[in-house]
């Protein structure tokens, strides 16, 4: 509840403040949370993804606030050691290199000139 009055606070939705009216109205459990006025934002936890090619993604994350630009933040996201996701990461890396010219990719290879 704490998380979703910070997203609300932070991010005037329409959309979200439609949903908090109609939750309200609809619970009184969920009246009496958001009554209370709690804060806080989620800095860090676990994020789940599904990449069109990798698979699925179980990623560790840390929210860095940026003090020169109070609205913005740095999400940073990282596999468990070992993990099937850093294999995931892994191989999501190896779309990304550039092709080597073929006279390094032969040096690589183990030939030489």
């Amino acid at each position: 509840m704490a998380e979703l009055r910070a997203t609300a606070g932070t991010d005037p939705d329409p959309c979200l403040t439609e949903l908090v009216e109609e939750l309200c109205s609809g619970s009184d459990d969920f009246r009496l949370l958001w009554s209370r006025h709690d804060v806080k934002p989620r800095t860090r936890g676990v994020r789940c993804f599904r990449h069109w090619e990798a698979g699925d993604l179980t990623l560790d994350y840390q929210a860095l606030s940026v003090n020169s630009a109070p609205d913005q933040h740095l999400v940073t996201y990282q596999a468990q050691p070992g993990s099937e996701s850093e294999q995931r990461l892994a191989l999501l890396e190896t779309f990304t290199r550039p092709a080597r010219p073929p006279e390094l990719a032969a040096v690589s290879a183990g030939g030489g000139p």
